[in-house]
């Protein structure tokens, strides 16, 4: 298999392939967002705090597991200027290889893992959950093969697939029968498995063993760059929650780790599509600084813009979208909840950074300039741990936010980006913010003591954050970057005439 060379052809309409990929990427995701908080609800009041919290310490250390299993070579394929079936082969056989190693080791240190946690009765989770890093590390293959010819939708139907019948169905479905946290590994299980055959169904990529390559040193130095940088970014973006199951109760970890999941949703789905998108995009034109520093700096402002002003103000109404999403026995996640509303938009900031490091040879930057904050991870969230779980997440929010803001930055000089466009880029986001958030708060003070269920404050909540967001765009339509007022110009007729007047102000046209 060859890759498209960056000819002309294949060069002007990059820009126009990548926005459908990532279109396709966000249409799916928000599917899923939707789905996902819609099947957590249903699980959570069908399980509990207890269930959730010893199934989030399995999926937690698996995820550290699985970089081992996987070990970053199935990515060095969408950068690879050719990739013949040798590579293909070798990545397959390498995967399987250290997928079932990793396997094997986990099953035999299930029993000593769960005991070092204070949780014995997750030595069965452990165990069986392992058979995920099989399943998971030979899908990698085909998903990097698509992300390669940027057909995001098809990545995104298979995973929105495996998920709603996965969880939707099989969890859903062994939870109302047997009221077990086992409902969610099958859930797990199924997922990884139904997810694996739709992707390989639709590269159907050779099948062999081979230790031979076209290039074998190069991918295995690729593959071990990101082997331990996934390995850093997950020690310091876990941490928290493997305190919080070794310090605390397995319903204390329940509620931390709903109150996150539920608040990560939107940019979690988002996040991966985001990230490969920009990856995939730069690695078509690794060289040509200006068109990368006009993608960054508009991918930046438009991602700053459209998710950090929202998050600010639920900020303000977190405990009541916990309590109205999982029902009245989470009241611990919805204290939990506000933190993490702070947190989440910079996940994206994250997705657009990152790439450029890794398209201008300086891919190992990323891991070295965070191996510090693994020492204050552990010494904050330690100290905060002995005050309590709320502690353990503003840490942690403060952390993630620190890093990322020192990624944005390295990008910015990277890329040769002057402070003048690097405020341009930033301002509009901050003052949009700051307007939402003091307007959040004002109905967040005036609702208090209502007594008015947390469902109907929270819709109180999100029509004043959405309203509010809205007329400041209005206000200053320039705040939305050159490209985004460009695509609404263009699918401007496919929405309602009531809709024009809005439309033609946020594009410039009033």
């Amino acid at each position: 298999m060859t890759a498209p060379q960056p000819n002309g052809g294949a060069s002007l309409d990059l820009g126009q392939r990548s926005a459908v990929a990532f279109s396709w990427g966000v249409a799916t995701s928000l599917a899923k967002v939707v789905l996902t908080i819609m099947v957590q609800a249903v699980l959570a009041r069908l399980l509990g705090p207890t269930e959730f919290g010893l199934f989030a310490l399995g999926i937690l250390l698996m995820g550290m597991a699985g970089y081992f299993a996987d070990v970053g070579l199935a990515t060095s394929l969408v950068q690879q200027r050719e990739v013949r079936d040798s590579d293909i082969r070798f990545v397959l056989t390498f995967n399987l290889v250290t997928a079932t190693t990793v396997a094997a080791v986990f099953v035999l240190l299930a029993r000593p893992l769960a005991q070092a946690f204070g949780k014995p009765e997750a030595t069965d989770i452990f165990r069986w959950l392992a058979p995920v890093f099989l399943l998971n590390a030979t899908a990698s293959v085909s998903t990097s093969l698509l992300r390669r010819r940027l057909d995001y939708r098809s990545i995104q139907l298979a995973n929105l697939a495996g998920y709603t019948l996965g969880f939707g169905l099989i969890g859903v479905a062994s939870a109302m029968l047997f009221e077990s946290v086992m409902s969610l590994v099958a859930a797990c299980l199924s997922q990884a498995a139904i997810t694996l055959a739709l992707l390989y169904r639709k590269t159907q990529h050779p099948i062999g063993l081979s230790l031979r390559s076209n290039d074998r040193r190069a991918v295995l130095s690729f593959g071990a760059t990101v082997l331990v940088t996934n390995l850093v970014n997950w020690t310091v973006g876990s941490l928290d929650r493997l305190l919080v199951g070794r310090m605390f109760s397995a319903a204390t970890l329940g509620n931390y780790s709903a109150a996150y999941n539920l608040i990560f949703a939107p940019v979690g789905a988002l996040y991966p599509n985001l990230q490969s998108t920009v990856f995939s995009s730069m690695a078509r034109i690794q060289g040509d600084m200006p068109r990368l520093r006009n993608i960054y700096l508009g991918l930046l402002q438009a991602v700053s813009v459209v998710f950090l002003p929202p998050f600010v103000g639920l900020y303000f109404f977190a405990d009541q979208l916990v309590l109205t999403v999982y029902g009245s026995k989470w009241t611990q996640a919805a204290a939990l909840a506000g933190p993490f509303c702070l947190m989440a938009p910079f996940l994206l900031v994250w997705a657009c950074s990152t790439p450029v490091l890794w398209n201008t040879g300086q891919r190992s930057l990323e891991w070295k300039l965070q191996v510090p904050f693994i020492a204050l991870a552990i010494i904050g969230i330690v100290l905060a741990a002995s005050s309590s779980a709320l502690a353990v997440a503003w840490i942690a929010t403060l952390l993630y936010m620190a890093r990322t803001i020192l990624m944005m930055f390295l990008a910015f000089r990277t890329l040769g980006i002057a402070a003048a466009q690097a405020i341009a880029a930033i301002w509009p986001c901050l003052w949009i913010s700051t307007t939402v958030g003091l307007a959040a708060m004002a109905c967040a003070q005036t609702l208090l003591g209502s007594g008015w269920p947390p469902a109907t404050q929270f819709l109180l909540g999100a029509g004043v954050i959405g309203g509010s967001m809205l007329l400041a765009m209005l206000l200053a339509p320039e705040s939305l970057p050159l490209n985004a007022r460009c695509l609404i110009g263009r699918q401007r007729g496919k929405f309602p005439s009531w809709l024009q007047p809005v439309l033609n102000r946020l594009t410039g046209n009033p």
